[in-house]
């Protein structure tokens, strides 16, 4: 979340929900960063994200997995150039990002093609 602030982005909305400025209330903002709450059970986990995200920073996830690898966990990262907040809600992105959901899952369960309902 600090990240969000050193970019400019939503800081008055980030302001609002957290109650305060980072310099503020430090505590508060390391406290609900979910970077901070990974241990080592944290279920495999894929990350896909625009690199033109102005709404959420992709350093967020960069962080969130080198985190998860740190403690043991799994997880898999996709950075996508050029694409802004929300970008897999139109085709041809939707159904690219739809594929790319469905192999993490069906590797991720060892589910095979026949397993599907």
């Amino acid at each position: 979340m600090w990240d969000l602030f050193s970019k400019g982005s939503a800081v008055s909305q980030m302001e609002q929900f957290m109650g305060g400025k980072p310099e503020e209330i430090p505590g508060r903002y390391t406290e609900l960063s979910s970077v901070y709450r990974i241990h080592k059970f944290v279920p495999p986990v894929l990350l896909l994200h625009g690199l033109a995200d102005e709404a959420v920073s992709h350093d967020q996830s960069i962080a969130f997995y080198n985190r998860v690898k740190a403690v043991g966990g799994y997880a898999e990262i996709s950075l996508y150039d050029n694409k802004p907040h929300g970008w897999f809600n139109r085709e041809p992105d939707r159904t690219i990002l739809m594929k790319r959901m469905e192999r993490f899952i069906m590797e991720q369960f060892n589910l095979s093609s026949s397993d599907k309902s």
